[in-house]
């Protein structure tokens, strides 16, 4: 999508406050199935050709959206270790979401993902923590002495095969090559 905003600034197509609709999502998690939520279209400062391309996908519960491609297919997860949303230009199985034999996506998706650090998502934490944000090595140490079976090391320092780009203490951006092991393929 960086490709097509860039060209309408190139080109000179006439940009302006278009609004890019809401599409809800369906969820499941602890609780069960949730339907798709209603939501709001968004303001964005872009032409109105590609305002049309794009719609904002969240789900109910759900902390970040993802703007994509319009059309696309989506689906959220939640649970007590955090929330996960999925877009993808190709059908998703809910139920291969949720299987721990899982294979992952064959295609291209999006996904955000949030996990939370005060409760059984602390170990996702600590481990992005341990590969990423140094600063905050107390966190994995806490989480690492709190005993079996909690895992009592975690890899510390970026996965060989990325490439970070530091904007701050608590913001990264990373890029994982095709084909290796990192936090894009983790």
């Amino acid at each position: 999508m960086k490709f097509v905003l860039a060209c309408a600034l190139l080109c000179g197509i006439t940009r302006a406050q278009v609004a890019v609709p809401f599409k809800g999502c369906k969820s499941g998690g602890q609780t069960g199935p949730v339907e798709a939520s209603k939501g709001k279209s968004i303001s964005k400062v872009v032409s109105q050709q590609v305002a049309n391309q794009l719609a904002i996908y969240n789900f109910e519960g759900g902390a970040v959206g993802v703007l994509a491609p319009r059309g696309w297919y989506r689906f959220g997860t939640y649970g007590s270790a955090g929330t996960a949303l999925f877009v993808s230009p190709e059908p998703i199985n809910a139920a291969n979401l949720f299987s721990t034999g899982r294979g992952g996506f064959t295609g291209p998706v999006i996904e955000v993902s949030e996990n939370f650090g005060e409760t059984s998502g602390r170990f996702e934490v600590a481990d992005i923590i341990a590969r990423v944000f140094p600063a905050w090595k107390s966190f994995v140490t806490k989480v690492m002495n709190e005993g079996d079976p909690i895992p009592s090391s975690f890899a510390f320092g970026p996965y060989p095969g990325d490439t970070m780009t530091y904007k701050g203490k608590t913001v990264a951006e990373y890029t994982t090559r095709t084909g290796t092991d990192g936090l894009g393929t983790q």
